[in-house]
């Protein structure tokens, strides 16, 4: 009995150092991340992040101390009715710009823009079908220097800044075109990313079946490329790749592009979020971030540099389920909230 006696106690002890030890790391990992202070990203001077959360959208502009603007999407549209939460909302310097499904019978796909002293040009995109609208025709808006785009599905509707005047773009498949300030447009065609060009699209970079193009890297420049467990930048230029950072079990999502920073996702990519994932423990540990799934990020693409979402923003969230997204525009939001206290999410 006394051997069973000495192995119990020994066994207490192991037991007691294994978690002392389990502590220690614990504490080590604590300090690795916290110990230095939270790296600012550099905003570029266009920079605008959007915080979506069903009913309400918040502009925010980092160059002016995070300085905010809250829009209800559901005055914007009035008398009308969103279809599902099928709405994109966005601020070109002194406009609001509204891209929206309705819920008229058949519904229709609107685009509207909204100027100051109230004055509103509302153009009917196109009737959409209930098979258009179960496929996937989500509206999205990106803004260009001269021109207005509103994805929805397979479908880009081009329209002029200058006179609203519509081009309907048929892409080839559902995954999502790039579009530069400078008006370039990128898509997918077959195994290609090609450049829509006037006398041809030009093939820039060979795509496989498995690859997805998921968004910037340096707009115009590189592109972050996406397949089933890994993820990479890559030149437009030479090719050059750089592996980013990925999950041990999902993936890395692009959710918006402001020049050269991109805000990313990592998504989970069947069943539950897990309780640990190793690849992300130790990315944090590594990047001072702490990394999990369906949280936004910040990825300098210059500096090759993934750094938390600022205080100052996460501070708008209004809730868990809340989004954020980026793009590039001039913004005066000190105009918008003098001349449109009407649309304001009060």
């Amino acid at each position: 009995m006394v051997w069973f006696q000495q192995f119990t106690i020994q066994r207490k002890i192991k037991f007691k150092v294994m978690v002392f030890i389990f502590i220690l790391a614990g504490l080590f990992t604590g300090w690795l991340l916290f110990s230095r202070g939270k790296e600012g990203v550099e905003w570029g001077p266009l920079t605008v992040l959007e915080i979506n959360s069903g009913d309400s959208c918040t502009f925010v502009y980092p160059q002016e101390r995070y300085y905010h603007v809250t829009l209800d999407r559901n005055k914007l549209v009035f008398p009308e009715i969103i279809n599902h939460q099928a709405c994109d909302c966005k601020i070109d310097d002194d406009k609001i710009l509204v891209a929206y499904i309705n819920t008229q019978s058949p519904s229709e796909l609107i685009f509207k823009v909204i100027t100051e002293g109230n004055s509103q040009r509302r153009i009917i995109l196109e009737t959409l079908s209930n098979q258009r609208i179960e496929e996937g025709a989500y509206p999205k808006i990106y803004i260009t220097e001269r021109s207005y785009y509103v994805l929805s599905g397979r479908f880009l509707y081009k329209l002029s800044k200058a006179n609203l005047k519509i081009e309907k773009i048929q892409l080839e498949s559902y995954e999502t075109p790039l579009i530069t300030r400078d008006g370039r447009l990128f898509f997918r065609q077959g195994d290609f990313l090609v450049l829509d060009e006037d006398y041809g699209d030009k093939k820039m970079l060979p795509l496989s079946s498995k690859e997805r193009v998921r968004g910037w890297g340096i707009e115009g420049e590189s592109v972050i490329i996406e397949r089933k467990d890994m993820a990479k930048m890559v030149s437009l230029k030479d090719e050059t790749q750089t592996k980013l950072r990925t999950p041990s079990y999902g993936s890395l999502n692009v959710v918006g592009n402001m020049g050269h920073i991109a805000i990313i996702l990592f998504s989970h990519t069947s069943g539950e979020v897990p309780l640990f994932d190793p690849a992300l423990a130790a990315y944090s540990i590594i990047d001072h971030v702490d990394y999990w799934y369906y949280s936004p990020y910040l990825y300098d693409a210059v500096q090759h540099k993934f750094y938390d979402i600022p205080d100052e923003v996460k501070q708008l969230f209004p809730s868990h389920d809340a989004s954020l997204t980026g793009y590039c525009a001039p913004l005066n939001l000190k105009l918008i909230e003098a001349e449109f206290h009407q649309y304001m999410d009060n």
